[in-house]
């Protein structure tokens, strides 16, 4: 904070203390009057606090007229001065208010200064409680009457939490002091009450489950940046099917994750081992003794003969070989996204031709939700458009970024225009059915080339079409509302990566915005569309949910 900065004060009542209140004094009256003065400032802190800032209070005391006081002017003596600090809004501010809670801690009197000549002091702690601080001076106060400024305490206190009243954006405080506590009275009996209150101003600037939200403290501005794709949230559905995640805008999308089941076969191959008998045969030898005898007188001789036998063995030897096959089923989740197709004719062109025409396929076979990725390969597709006659041609090269939406239309005010199952099912007239699909918007961007005659396309271009699928048939011959077709065009200068290039393709991309407000850096040089005269543009589910490549 520069200097000093006075932040926000708010004052309850014009007569700020005012114990008799009377007409202008004259002289030879026998009225007295005790008017003593208070206002309550913020010299020091943000413009716009948040929790754990520390802001500087400033209270100046003074006092008005005195009537008839034991000394000529007569005099205002303060006892206690009492600050509360924070109320709750919904109830009378006044001293005391009513405690908003835990919002506001007093830093402690090591934090006090004065201009008073006196030494403040209080029993508070560092703390948020009591609510109620009271400064009491080593000796009590004395103050001549019109001294509308007379002095000024200051001291620190610290935002602990956003506010939980019915005013989120700010923090009431009051200061004053109490009649019945005898806390002022002046030197001809009276005693004096009053108060005054004012507020911290905060970046109120709350976060939700999707989005990131940062307060500029000088102006209060809030910068709100969506969380990471597919951020969790909570599911709401009750479709087991489904899985909740934060989309590219910031908004908790039902249908973000949707189950895919696929089937694999796996050949497997089995070996089976069978008995076949065979029969082998083995030649022995088994020695046989014969024995022969010859007699002679003299000699006995003995003959030994070998006779074969057969010994016959059974074996197992072959093997038999079985090939089957097994299938496995597998349901995993993927992003949810949509396809357009068809094509037509628009009258709407800028700068102006004859007629344009447009046509093509963009997120088939894959066409992944995307919020910004230069020259993805999650979404495949082509798309033409011509501007006639012979004044423009143009045919997409790759892709950036993909979404789907799903809107209501003026044409029936009761369509429910929400992100499901199927967007506005039952529907005819705000679309997309049929066919039924989950959204009747489509947005794309990428990179083309483009000619402005019926040359050849020489110039690389960014580009950006919107779709809006209604009833059908889609053109103007059709029931209300047609399909609604827009492609801008931005003649790129250099390497279509360059800096200042991608920071055109990320200002114009779908995550940016879905809408067709845009904030781009500069204008296009071609922006054609409106109602689609003429044809059919369709959007339809994507096929089998594909993974990005």
């Amino acid at each position: 904070m520069r200097g000093i900065v006075k932040l926000f004060a708010r004052t309850l009542s014009a007569a700020a203390v005012v114990g008799l209140v009377a007409g202008a004094p004259s002289p030879g009256l026998a009225a007295r009057t005790c008017n003593g003065l208070l206002t309550i400032d913020y010299v020091a802190g943000p413009n716009f606090a948040k929790p754990g800032d520390v802001v500087r209070v400033e209270l100046t005391i003074g006092t008005g007229s005195i009537q008839n006081g034991s000394s000529s002017t007569g005099t205002f003596t303060l006892n206690r001065l009492r600050f509360d600090l924070d109320c709750n809004a919904d109830f009378t501010l006044g001293i005391p208010c009513t405690d908003e809670g835990a919002i506001v801690e007093y830093e402690g009197d090591s934090t006090i200064t004065t201009t008073c000549g006196v030494t403040w002091a209080t029993s508070h702690a560092v703390s948020d409680s009591p609510n109620e601080v009271v400064f009491t001076p080593n000796v009590p106060l004395v103050i001549a009457a019109n001294r509308p400024a007379f002095c000024a305490l200051q001291f620190d206190v610290k935002v602990l939490a956003p506010s939980t009243d019915s005013t989120p954006g700010q923090i009431q405080e009051t200061t004053g002091y109490e009649t019945s506590q005898n806390d002022a009275s002046c030197d001809n009996g009276l005693t004096s009450g009053g108060q005054q209150s004012s507020s911290i101003p905060l970046c109120n600037c709350p976060s939700t489950v999707c989005v990131d939200s940062v307060c500029n403290q000088d102006t209060g501005a809030c910068s709100n940046t969506p969380k990471p794709n597919s951020t969790p949230c909570p599911d709401t559905d009750n479709d087991p099917c489904t899985t909740a995640g934060c989309d590219p805008n910031g908004q908790c999308d039902q249908r973000h994750m949707v189950c895919v089941t696929t089937t694999t076969t796996t050949p497997t191959t089995t070996t089976t081992t069978t008995t076949t008998p065979t029969t082998t045969t083995t030649t022995t030898t088994t020695p046989i003794t014969t024995t022969t005898t010859t007699t002679t007188p003299t000699t006995t001789t003995t003959t030994t003969t070998e006779t074969p036998t057969t010994t016959t063995t059974t074996t197992s030897t072959a093997q038999t070989t079985v090939t089957t096959t097994t299938s496995t089923t597998t349901t995993t989740n993927s992003v949810g996204g949509c396809r357009v197709t068809g094509g037509g004719r628009i009258a709407d062109t800028n700068p102006d031709v004859d007629y344009g025409t447009h046509g093509g396929q963009v997120g088939a076979p894959v066409g992944f939700v995307t919020a910004f990725s230069p020259s993805t390969p999650c979404i495949h597709g082509n798309w033409t458009h011509v501007r006639h006659t012979r004044s423009g041609n143009f045919h997409s090269k790759s892709f950036d970024s993909l979404m789907c939406g799903c809107l209501p239309c003026d044409e029936n005010p009761t369509s429910p225009g929400q992100v499901g199952n199927l967007c506005n099912p039952g529907d005819r007239i705000c679309g997309p059915e049929p066919p039924r699909a989950p959204a009747n918007k489509i947005c794309f961007t990428g990179l083309g080339k483009y000619t402005m005659t019926s040359g050849r396309r020489d110039l690389d271009v960014a580009f950006r079409v919107d779709v809006e699928d209604r009833s059908e048939p889609g053109g103007t011959n059709g029931t209300p509302p047609p399909d609604h077709y827009r492609m801008r065009i931005w003649i790129l200068d250099g390497a279509v990566d360059s800096p200042s290039n991608l920071d055109l393709r990320q200002a114009i991309s779908c995550g940016a915005s879905l809408d067709e407000d845009i904030n781009a850096p500069v204008p296009p040089d071609v922006d054609d569309g409106g109602i689609a005269t003429r044809g059919n543009l369709q959007i339809h589910p994507e096929i089998n949910n594909k993974p990005c490549p």
